[in-house]
């Protein structure tokens, strides 16, 4: 969820002649979650008529009211509330303490019946299909992307052909601001929000404060902090520049609430392309971007057919059909996985990116064959997961005192619920050492047991013991004849006290001295 990335798609003419293919893309046939919904209308006839005149109505007329979520109008637009499940959180950035917040203090007409002249968006916000870079604000709680010549004080119900049209209306209402209460909006890179703050209601009564917010990708967001006046004489929705389509959330009723967020979009647009059309020489190639936006979207499945239509007499339309799943559960996503030589042993390192779930790792290898069956992966070891995650995670697995010869690796990825899958095998030789070497212990210093290393190019008698500063021999580790190969032994010093010691080898073909500090 709410992420961004890009896939490529790599268009190519491998004619051999001189030859130009020209091409166009489509982007048809998408589908989304909840693509199909109860569509949701109201109707009163009572108002016809009066819609202009709603200062005069008698008090018992009523609206209606949706709860939850409801459409879509013609267009596409649905609403959801922070009601609904997966609904959008209600959060409260107040803008009008940040200073960059621009305060409105000139408006055509009054500040009870007012409308200001444009207010740059900050980027095209899309509405009912058009582009718009500005907007125009009234007094009554709703905006205009076309030029206001009235505050329009008397709300209606949404799709009305009489004006306001191509509006979006928080809380139309007859509201003033003439005693109290601020308007403030904030331009940021990717919203524009408009803030109400202690705006009343005419005739100076009650206070209310709300925000409308424009985001970027073309969602409105409305939160309600805090209403506390009259709240079923209202119009919340939105309606398109000819008055014939519009999404009504509520006229008229009781359904706004204090700590209040609802969420308009019409049908995700969720990819879009870099290039939609182009001419390609021969023996040239076009990577076409897909930029995929998730921002806002719902969870669930997403699937679109992007159409290449071009003048190859072969194949005139291809036909790559997209799919994309948008989920809380992030899978665990192996990123990287290598072996390596350290020292005689093998060191397994891996890195996940991202996990759900995850109990673990099982590392399981088994020694190269030419013959079909005759090895099998076997477990040597288990490495515990994260759990859940988003954060990059690194691993590392080191298998010790191999034999001479090919191995291959592989992890066995497992789910808290036994669910498992595996990685890509990997291989490594492994071969012998070609010298004599004692390593430096580890650790060191130690306390009160430790490891000591040592390599044999070829079958060796060896003595490894530990002396004292004074060249007295302390402890014997290993006396006898030894196999080729990596080694290590353990030193336990829990008997002796804290000091320098040495630890020394001795063979035929090979003499060495390392220092050991034990700490107690």
């Amino acid at each position: 969820p709410d992420t961004t990335f890009t896939e490529n798609i790599l268009i190519s003419n491998t004619s051999s002649q001189n030859s130009t293919l020209d091409y166009s893309i489509a982007l048809t046939n998408s589908t989304f979650p909840d693509n199909v919904q109860v569509i949701l209308t109201g109707a009163n006839e009572r108002f016809e008529g009066l819609t202009e005149y709603k200062k005069d109505f008698p008090s018992d007329v009523k609206g209606y009211s949706f709860k939850g979520a409801g459409g879509p109008d013609a267009f596409g637009y649905r609403w959801k509330d922070s009601n609904e499940p997966n609904g959008p959180a209600y959060v409260w950035n107040d803008i009008a303490a940040n200073p960059n917040a621009v305060r409105i203090t000139t408006w055509n007409g009054t500040l009870d019946d007012g409308y200001t002249n444009a207010i740059p968006v900050g980027f095209d916000f899309k509405f009912y299909g058009t582009n718009y870079s500005n907007i125009y604000l009234s007094t009554n709680g709703f905006l205009s992307f076309t030029p206001l010549t009235s505050a329009y004080y008397s709300n209606a119900v949404i799709p009305n052909g009489a004006a306001p049209n191509n509006i979006i209306a928080p809380f139309w209402d007859d509201l003033d601001g003439r005693t109290q209460g601020t308007v403030h909006y904030l331009r940021e890179a990717d919203k524009l929000t408009i803030q109400f703050t202690n705006w009343q209601r005419y005739n100076a009564t009650g206070s209310l404060t709300f925000q409308i917010v424009l985001k970027s990708n073309d969602r409105i967001m409305f939160y309600y902090n805090n209403l506390n006046a009259t709240l079923t004489s209202a119009t919340v929705g939105i309606e398109n520049t000819s008055g014939n389509d519009g999404l009504q959330i509520v006229y008229e009723a009781a359904y706004l609430a204090n700590n209040l967020a609802v969420q308009i979009a019409a049908d995700p647009e969720w990819l879009t392309l870099n290039n939609y059309a182009g001419t390609i020489y021969n023996g040239n190639s076009v990577n076409i971007g897909l930029m995929i936006n998730t921002d806002g979207m719902e969870l669930g499945d997403y699937s679109m057919d992007m159409e290449i239509t071009s003048n190859d007499p072969v194949n005139p339309l291809i036909v790559v059909p997209i799919t994309m799943t948008i989920d809380n559960e992030v899978p665990v996503e192996l990123v990287s996985f290598r072996a390596e030589m350290v020292d005689g042993n093998v060191v397994l390192n891996w890195s996940t990116a991202t996990e759900t779930n995850n109990s673990g790792f099982s590392v399981e290898k088994r020694q190269k064959s030419n013959v079909k069956g005759q090895t099998e992966f076997n477990n040597i070891g288990f490495v515990s997961g994260k759990g859940t995650t988003t954060e990059k995670s690194f691993y590392t697995y080191s298998d010790k005192n191999e034999k001479p010869g090919t191995y291959l690796y592989r992890l066995k990825q497992i789910d808290f619920d036994g669910t498992y899958s595996y990685s890509n095998e990997i291989e490594i030789e492994v071969t012998g050492p070609k010298d004599f070497a004692l390593y430096q212990n580890y650790p060191n210093p130690f306390n009160p047991g430790t490891t000591i290393k040592f390599a044999l190019p070829f079958k060796t008698n060896l003595n490894l013991n530990v002396y004292n500063t004074l060249g007295e021999k302390v402890a014997e580790i290993f006396k006898g004849e030894m196999e080729a190969g990596y080694h290590e032994m353990t030193f336990n010093a829990s008997g002796l006290s804290s000091g320098i010691y040495f630890c020394k080898f001795e063979s035929e073909n090979f003499n060495a001295t390392k220092k050991m500090i034990l700490m107690k």
